[in-house]
C-alpha cells in the first residue's frame, strides 16, 4: 500500500508545480465491444466502457470497466507414447474477466502526465498494477519525449499451487518527431522485467501415466524497439508504417511489420485497410514434444514459446454522424469505429497437439462509440 501512495504522490507533486496551459483533457466517453472466433472453438465477448472528465483546465480523472467471456475447448488429448491425437472433441469450459482501472491525469499543453491502477480478477486469477506516464512536448509541438514505468503482480488461486506471484516491471522511453509538414515518426524502447511464477497451470502434457504441468524459468528480461512512420500521401489519404524488434533471455527474438492505409472518403467517412506479419523463434528450452520427460527441469507446452508466424489482414472504419443536436445527443460530438481482423498462425505441432489443428485461424470484429459529452 507504500508504494501505491508513493507512485500516485510523485506525478501530483511534480505536476502541480508546472505553469497553467492550453489543455487536450476532454471529456469523453467511449464505449466499445470485441468478439473473436476461431477454429479451435475459442469465443470472446469483451466490453468495455471509459469515461474521461476534466476537473479544471489541466486535471482531469478516467474511469473504466471491462468484462471479458472467455469460452473454449480443453484438449482433446495431449502428446505422450509418440504424441497421437485422438479424435474426440474436449469438452467446453470457460471463464470471464473483469477489470477495472482509475487513473489521474494532467495536461498543459507542455507537459503531460498521467498516473493509475489496475485491476483484474478472474475465475481463478487475480492481477493488479499500478503506471506513471510523463511527456515532455517542446520545438513548438514538433517534438515530444516520454517516460512510462508499470508494476505488475498477478496471483493464481487454483488449490494446491504454489502461491508464489509473478511480478512485472516495465520501462518504456518514447521519441515523436515531425520530420516534415506531411511526415511523424516515433521510436519506442521498453525494458520488461518478470518474474515468480511464469508457467500456466493450466498447460500440461501426458507423458505414459504421468500428467506434467508446463514448468518454466521463473525469471525473464526483455528489450523490444520499435518504429512508427506516418505521412501523407495526399490531404485526404495517411500511409502507416511500423517494425519492432523483441529479444529475451529466454532467446525469444521476434520481428513485426505493421502497415496500414487509411482514406477520408468525406467529412463523414473514412475507411483503412492494413497487414501484419509476426515471426518468432524457439525459447532456448523448447524440446520436441516426443522428447519431453517427466525428469526435465522445463516443460514447454505453449506454442507462444515456440518458433511461428502469424499474419493479419484486417479493414477499418470511421463514421462522424454530424447532423447537429436533439434532446439527448449532440451527433456532432459522437463518432463511431469498426474493424474487422482475420488472422492465422504458421502450422506448428504444439498447436496441434493441444487444441487438434495445425494452425490457428481466427476473426475479430471490434465496434465502439466515441461521445465529447
Amino acid at each position: 500500500m507504500r508504494r501505491l501512495q508513493v507512485l500516485l504522490l510523485i506525478p501530483v507533486l511534480f505536476f502541480a508545480a508546472m505553469e497553467a496551459g492550453a489543455s487536450s483533457i476532454d471529456d469523453l466517453l467511449v464505449v466499445s465491444l470485441h468478439t473473436y472466433d476461431d477454429n479451435t472453438n475459442q469465443t470472446i465477448y469483451s466490453t468495455k466502457a471509459s469515461l474521461t472528465k476534466r476537473l479544471s483546465e489541466r486535471w482531469g480523472y478516467g474511469l473504466s470497466l471491462g468484462v471479458d467471456a472467455v469460452s473454449g475447448a480443453t484438449p482433446s488429448s495431449n502428446a505422450g507414447d509418440g504424441g497421437e491425437d485422438d479424435d474426440e472433441e474436449g469438452e467446453s469450459e470457460g471463464n470471464s474477466r473483469v477489470y477495472p482501472s482509475l487513473s489521474l491525469k494532467y495536461d498543459d499543453g507542455q507537459h503531460i502526465g498521467a498516473a493509475g491502477v489496475y485491476l483484474s480478477t478472474e475465475t481463478d486469477y487475480t492481477g493488479q498494477s499500478l503506471f506513471v506516464d510523463y511527456t515532455r512536448v517542446m520545438n513548438l509541438g514538433n517534438t515530444a519525449a516520454g517516460i512510462s514505468v508499470s508494476e505488475a503482480s498477478d496471483r493464481w488461486k487454483i488449490s494446491g499451487l504454489d502461491p508464489d506471484n509473478r511480478d512485472e516491471r516495465s520501462v518504456t522511453l518514447s521519441l515523436t518527431q515531425t520530420l516534415t509538414p506531411h511526415a511523424q515518426a516515433r521510436l519506442v524502447w521498453t525494458n520488461i522485467h518478470s518474474e515468480g511464477y511464469l508457467s500456466n497451470p493450466h498447460r500440461f502434457i501426458d507423458i505414459g501415466p504421468d500428467r506434467v504441468l508446463e514448468r518454466l524459468p521463473e525469471e525473464r528480461n526483455g528489450d523490444a524497439l520499435a518504429l512508427k512512420l506516418v505521412t501523407l500521401l495526399k490531404e485526404s489519404t495517411s500511409f502507416h508504417l511500423g517494425y519492432r524488434y523483441y529479444s529475451d533471455d529466454w532467446s525469444i527474438s521476434s520481428h513485426t511489420i505493421d502497415t496500414a492505409l487509411y482514406r477520408d472518403l468525406s467529412g463523414s467517412w473514412t475507411l483503412g485497410g492494413r497487414l501484419r506479419f509476426y515471426t518468432q523463434t524457439d525459447a532456448e528450452f523448447i524440446r520436441p514434444l516426443t522428447e519431453i520427460q517427466v525428469a526435465d527441469q522445463w516443460v514447454a507446452v505453449d506454442y507462444k514459446n515456440t518458433a511461428f508466424d502469424t499474419y493479419t489482414a484486417g479493414v477499418e472504419f470511421q463514421y462522424k454522424p454530424g447532423g447537429g443536436s436533439t434532446r439527448f445527443l449532440d451527433w456532432d460530438k459522437a463518432k463511431l469505429k469498426g474493424g474487422l481482423d482475420l488472422y492465422t498462425t504458421s502450422s506448428n505441432d504444439f498447436i496441434d497437439n493441444w487444441y487438434g489443428e495445425d494452425s490457428i485461424v481466427g476473426a475479430m470484429i471490434t465496434v465502439s462509440m466515441e461521445y465529447q459529452y
